[in-house]
């Protein structure tokens, strides 16, 4: 009998292993420049969104902004965004040497190649600094 709850104990602590997120909930964004600006929050109830802006040169005041939303998982470091028609992949990386001054550990956001979403596609998104 303790063999067996012993067992029990061993498998659902490597399965729990096997979905263990890396990834911390809060505010990533863009690094900016080229007259865009993109920011995902990841909130701990696994609901995400996705805010896009982009403007002509020198017209930010004229900018114009779209919004994905919808649920987010993870496993490791592959990050899932599913919206109610599209699923985008993503990647938590590690920094490295950066001119953002951000420390060369913080983790980042990266999406794949091709997202079906112009503006996602390699992005890279950086986190706040209030992030967990």
């Amino acid at each position: 009998m303790i063999r067996t709850l012993a067992l029990t104990l061993l498998t659902i602590s490597a399965l729990s292993a096997c979905n263990q997120c890396n990834v911390n909930t809060g505010s990533y964004t863009s690094a900016g420049g080229s007259e865009q600006s993109i920011n995902l929050t990841l909130a701990s109830d696994n609901a995400f969104i996705v805010k896009h802006e982009s403007w002509q040169p020198g017209q930010y005041e004229k900018r114009d902004t779209s919004q994905l939303r919808g649920a987010w998982t993870c496993s490791n470091n592959a990050i899932t965004l599913k919206t109610n028609s599209n699923t985008y992949s993503a990647e938590l990386i590690t920094i490295g040497e950066n001119p953002l001054g951000l420390d060369s550990n913080s983790k980042a956001i990266m999406f794949n190649e091709n997202t079906g979403v112009d503006y996602l596609n390699k992005q890279i998104l950086y986190p706040d600094s209030h992030n967990n």
